[in-house]
């Protein structure tokens, strides 16, 4: 009740995108949930760890939810486009377009070289630069810098993170008003330049 998508009817192996909003439904963060046999792996941005853990951890004791920090234990790599994948053992793959082009996120135990094993499968690694360059270019907002707790998802084409038939969630309301009833006054655009241009002004 919580997150703005369906982890409920997820079957083991599969995910999906989600948002925590305010009680006015704007975007406090982002996060992806994966379902195994029996529990749920929340893949949370590093930035958005604390607020996500402190705001469950307050829930949890009224519902039938343990929380564990498996950080330690695990990690993860993004994979874009085809590339056999390896044979590892207790990896969990996931399909994700989180950098707006087809691939997929591999979660391994932490004592694996996801990144070496990749490498020598033919994969180039890219540059933090390379990669946010990536994102922009396919338009993908990315929650705590395109996106914050001044905007509803609709202004962002948050589409993918929000589910409208599962039920009540934090912020539900407001976004499904807006919804089916209204229309975002703003929205979170790409801007093409064509040659040289110097930006004078923030744009808000």
């Amino acid at each position: 009740g919580q997150f703005t998508n369906n982890i409920r009817d997820l079957v083991p192996g599969t995910g999906n995108y989600n948002l925590l909003l305010t009680v006015k439904g704007k975007v406090l963060a982002d996060l992806h949930v994966l379902r195994r046999e029996n529990d749920f792996l929340l893949l949370v941005p590093q930035i958005f760890f604390s607020l996500i853990r402190e705001h469950l951890q307050k829930l949890a004791p009224l519902s039938r939810v343990t929380l564990l920090d498996v950080s330690p234990n695990w990690q993860i790599i993004h994979i874009l486009g085809k590339l056999d994948q390896p044979d590892l053992p207790n990896t969990l793959i996931l399909c994700s377009d989180r950098l707006g082009e087809e691939g997929y996120d591999v979660i391994a135990p932490a004592e694996i070289n996801l990144s070496d094993t990749f490498t020598k499968a033919g994969g180039k690694k890219l540059t933090p630069e390379a990669v946010e360059t990536l994102r922009i270019k396919n338009g993908t907002p990315k929650i705590g810098i395109d996106v914050t707790d001044a905007n509803l998802p609709q202004e962002a084409g948050l589409a993918d993170a929000l589910n409208f038939t599962k039920g009540c969630y934090l912020g539900q309301e407001i976004v499904a008003r807006l919804e089916y009833r209204g229309h975002p006054s703003k929205k979170l655009v790409s801007l093409l330049i064509d040659g040289p241009a110097k930006v004078e002004t923030e744009i808000k």
